[in-house]
């Protein structure tokens, strides 16, 4: 068994008392939103009365009652209350709720367990020691395994998940990526058969192609599908993080190397194969038309054809990708943009200048 074990925890199951807490959350940022919007309204008409001469002590006794902010419980048909002075009981009530459940998980007492466990080592060297011992004798069971993760890298709805039901989900994600590269195809190999458009107004019902000035066709085809490919592209890791969510991953580590080699996979068939073969065919469509049986030898000719659209999209990708990690524009327009639309309260602004994103490192090192 392991050795120099400091502390262990057996993980219980807490998605009542994570309800709980997600509620005071809420509620708590409801009452924030509220009195800071009492506060400016008060402080408008306290602004107001000074300019008229008048003396003022306190600026909230000429906040306006029909002003204070009210909600209803349940939307549409619930009872409607006082924001603040709802808010501030109910933010009470959760406490004392929360604070007696969590005293039940810490003792143990009526609460049901999950097949999940924390344990503490007095020396890292214990630890890798422990990490890289086989844990138990039959295959698949408690895995998966992780050291040094923080609380807050833990998927934690994740842990209860069986062995069994981690097998089938990380099958049915992998299906869900082998539709969604289905999906792209077909507009990937729009953009190979673009990046070769000179070669497609030798088909009679595409003619009109001739009558574009060069310049222009120039510009469609080396940066038109270079540029089709990155929006393509940048969408995947959004369904991938979400896929990896659903096959089961413990910890937000084990979620990026899941995207990591998904999106692997993804730029090698959707960037490199789909293009290059929709490219190079557009190249010898018309002689494919008058003699099939010719085609492997034509492709296999003219499949370095592609390499005009190659050379835009590594110039594109690789110049975007350092100048958007230097500048970091996502984030800063985020901080920017939808801080001044929708933070409104201290607390909001303050969360979205110190939890700025980091690298994400299962979509980078693919790329």
């Amino acid at each position: 068994m392991y050795h120099d074990v400091a502390h262990i925890w057996i993980a219980t199951d807490t998605k009542e008392l994570e309800d709980l807490d997600d509620e005071r959350q809420k509620t708590a940022l409801q009452l924030e939103g509220a009195e800071c919007k009492l506060l400016k309204a008060a402080n408008t008409e306290w602004l107001k009365r000074e300019k008229k001469g008048d003396r003022l002590d306190n600026p909230m006794q000429w906040a306006d009652e029909n002003k204070r902010p009210t909600h209803r419980i349940k939307p549409l048909i619930g009872k409607k209350v006082d924001t603040l002075d709802y808010c501030r009981e109910h933010v009470s009530d959760l406490q004392t709720k929360i604070e007696a459940l969590q005293n039940k998980h810490y003792v143990g007492d009526g609460v049901d367990t999950i097949g999940a466990v924390f344990i503490e080592f007095n020396t890292i060297q214990a630890a890798e020691s422990a990490y890289q011992e086989l844990p138990y004798h039959k295959p698949k069971h408690m895995q998966p395994r992780t050291i040094g993760t923080a609380p807050e890298e833990i998927i934690w709805k994740n842990l209860s998940m069986p062995w069994w039901r981690r097998e089938l989900s990380y099958a049915l994600a992998t299906t869900l990526v082998t539709l969604l590269i289905i999906l792209w195809s077909p507009l990937t190999a729009l953009a190979g058969a673009i990046s070769n458009i000179y070669y497609l107004e030798s088909l009679s019902w595409l003619s009109w192609l001739n009558a574009i000035p060069s310049f222009i066709t120039g510009v469609v085809s080396g940066l038109l599908p270079s540029l089709i490919i990155s929006l393509l592209m940048a969408l995947v890791p959004f369904f991938l993080r979400i896929f990896a969510k659903l096959a089961g991953a413990a910890s937000t580590g084990e979620q990026q190397l899941m995207v990591q080699g998904w999106y692997f996979w993804f730029q090698f068939i959707i960037v490199f194969l789909i293009t290059t073969f929709s490219s190079g065919a557009i190249s010898v469509i018309q002689q494919i038309r008058t003699d099939p049986a010719s085609a492997p030898v034509l492709l296999a000719q003219n499949i370095p054809k592609a390499s005009n659209f190659y050379i835009s999209y590594f110039v594109l990708v690789g110049l975007s990708t350092f100048g958007l990690a230097l500048a970091n524009l996502v984030v800063l327009a985020l901080y920017v943009v939808l801080g001044s639309l929708l933070d409104k309260t201290p607390r909001k602004k303050y969360n979205r200048y110190m939890n700025v994103k980091g690298i994400e490192w299962g979509v980078l090192y693919p790329k």
